[in-house]
């Protein structure tokens, strides 16, 4: 099920993000929001083996990127902090509201990304207006250090080919059919651990438990 969600974004960076539009015109989080939902469908559906695993490494890249900016988030906080001065005295740029559509529990996720990364660079910006940084490179460094980290999981996610991801099942690739074989050239082998971990973890759809038992059995087989 679809729901909307209003995101306010107060930095020019992350405002960025969410109003970035592609060469074709559309909105480029909107078409990875929905790209982002074909693939958790497939992998929910259609059981598609690709969906699964390319997901699964998208879940650790996230998680990278969230453990990356709550530390600094933590950290310009206890800096700012001890300076002991009205924030509200600091002004950053004005705050805008974005509507989003989020199809899936990995959707929200990003847009969660997406709001960490827009208040850690308020935290940057409040920092550089009270001269917390020793050069004035050591800013635009860290502005565009955590723009690649935001900006590589988006890129991630627009790279997924969920047409050839449609192509195979994880029977298919459990019994290692000739359509297995022919994608793998072109998407590469997934090793028998790989889908393991991906079943096992709680952002991505959820099988059975016999529908799990089985493939797990059949996966130990391949080892």
């Amino acid at each position: 099920m679809e729901i909307k969600k209003i995101v306010e974004l107060r930095s020019p960076d992350g405002q960025w993000v969410l109003e970035k539009k592609l060469n074709s015109g559309a909105s480029c989080i909107e078409v990875t929001l929905m790209k982002l939902s074909k693939i958790y469908e497939l992998a929910a559906k259609n059981q598609a083996l690709y969906a699964y695993t390319s997901l699964s490494r998208l879940v650790g890249l996230m998680e990278k990127t969230k453990h990356s900016l709550s530390q600094l988030i933590n950290e310009f906080e206890i800096v700012i902090l001890q300076q002991k001065v009205d924030l509200s005295t600091i002004r950053i740029t004005e705050g805008k509201l974005y509507e989003v559509r989020i199809g899936q529990p990995i959707c929200a996720e990003l847009i969660t990304l997406i709001e960490m990364y827009d208040h850690l660079n308020c935290l940057i910006k409040i920092a550089d207006k009270l001269n917390l940084f020793k050069k004035r490179s050591h800013f635009f460094k860290t502005l565009s250090r955590n723009h690649r980290r935001i900006m590589g999981v988006i890129a991630r996610i627009m790279k997924f080919d969920e047409v050839k991801m449609a192509k195979v099942s994880i029977a298919q690739y459990l019994e290692r059919t000739d359509e297995y074989v022919k994608i793998a050239q072109i998407l590469g082998e997934i090793k028998p651990k790989m889908l393991h971990a991906a079943l096992h973890i709680d952002m991505l759809p959820r099988l059975s438990a016999k529908a799990r038992n089985i493939i797990i059995n059949k996966l130990k087989d391949k080892e």
